[in-house]
């Protein structure tokens, strides 16, 4: 057990660069010659626009982020992508060429911090990089993601013990996982370890606790915002709308997970909806993301995944096959094999990389990645 929940603790010593975007040539060299006689570390460039930015290309943390802000637009569609791959040690900065107190007053509410593309106000960027008193703080809440059963024994906390896993291994960001107070609550079972009301470390950055009563389907906790992510293990099949609305509105990302139980599917309709009524008033979530998972072996009339994306109006976006298990109830699911890429998939889109994104990293463009990077 953890006496101080709040120390979530990472490695020193993790590898972590400074990425660099912008179309513009002169202003990824300028930036770069500021980062290289700093000795701050291996530098990524990319020389693209904001709408261009692939997030499949990212490897590792990122201790700099310093993109061309381009136009409004880009920039809020860039930053949601970017989000997710930001721990709260990445420092952001943005580069324009507008001379705005107004658009630097924006950005720094979003916590990043603007300089002006100047030769005279350049020399801000090198205060940031030297005095971290002059810094955004960015991340001032955690990156929240809900993993919302549809109906019990969909296999929701085995998914989400595996997501979570999946998560700190591929961002070596610190995570907890929250065990909601409905469903079958056997994530002790899968983790091989007790979890209660206080803190518990399962492994390396991932930490996990149960959800007390007087803080149910509550996503704003102090605690919670220790973390660069936490991850919600939510059970909504016998829940009031107040609870899903909550989920929606303070949620970075949403899994709903059914199975071939009509009931599971029909409450996942029933969320998507809400979501899209949320979403017209501009207080829903921006990524929904369906699993059906495919828990049972296949028997006659049971409802298969052409079926589901017809009863939802539109196609799950990750399907679980059959997996059979150990011999083990208690034991996840174990995603080995052919199987590991659903997870990487399921994980890809819970960062927000689509499917196209996460299958068009070619090795030519791995090669280029590598080449723009130096140390």
């Amino acid at each position: 057990m953890l006496i101080f929940p709040g120390a979530a603790e990472k490695k020193q010593d993790e590898e972590t660069s400074s990425v660099v975007i912008s179309p513009r040539r002169e202003v990824i060299d300028e930036v770069c010659a500021q980062l290289e006689v700093r000795n701050l570390g291996p530098i990524v460039r990319h020389q693209i626009s904001l709408d261009q930015f692939d997030t499949a290309t990212i490897e590792g943390g990122i201790k700099y982020l310093i993109f061309d802000s381009g136009t409004a637009e880009e920039c809020e569609g860039f930053i949601n992508k970017i989000g997710f791959f930001l721990s709260k040690e990445s420092v952001c900065i943005a580069i324009g060429s507008s001379d705005s107190l107004l658009l630097a007053a924006r950005y720094q509410a979003q916590g990043i911090s603007y300089v002006y593309y100047h030769p005279e106000q350049m020399k801000k960027l090198g205060k940031i990089f030297d005095d971290p008193a002059t810094r955004v703080e960015w991340g001032k809440s955690s990156l929240k993601i809900c993993i919302l059963a549809c109906k019990g024994g969909v296999g929701s906390s085995s998914l989400s013990y595996q997501l979570a896993s999946s998560l700190i291994q591929q961002r070596s960001v610190s995570l907890l996982l929250v065990q909601g107070q409905g469903g079958t609550r056997n994530l002790d079972l899968i983790a091989r370890k007790e979890i209660s009301s206080d803190v518990t470390q399962l492994k390396e950055n991932l930490f996990a606790l149960t959800e007390q009563s007087e803080h149910l389907w509550n996503f704003s906790l102090p605690l919670y915002d220790t973390y660069d992510f936490v991850l919600f293990d939510h059970t909504i099949f016998n829940v009031g709308s107040v609870e899903i609305e909550n989920a929606l509105q303070h949620s970075h990302s949403v899994v709903l997970v059914c199975n071939h139980d009509l009931a599971s599917i029909r409450n996942a309709k029933k969320i998507i909806d809400y979501n899209q009524h949320l979403k017209n008033s501009g207080s829903g979530v921006k990524r929904i993301i369906v699993c059906f998972n495919q828990n049972q072996p296949r028997a006659n009339g049971m409802i298969n995944r052409e079926e589901v994306g017809n009863l939802l109006g539109q196609q799950a976006d990750i399907v679980i096959p059959f997996i059979r298990g150990p011999g083990e109830p208690s034991m996840p699911l174990q995603f080995t094999g052919k199987h590991k890429a659903v997870l990487q998939n399921l994980t890809d889109m819970t960062l927000g990389r689509s499917r196209r994104e996460t299958s068009a990293i070619s090795l030519r463009t791995r090669l280029l990645g590598l080449a723009g990077r130096r140390t």
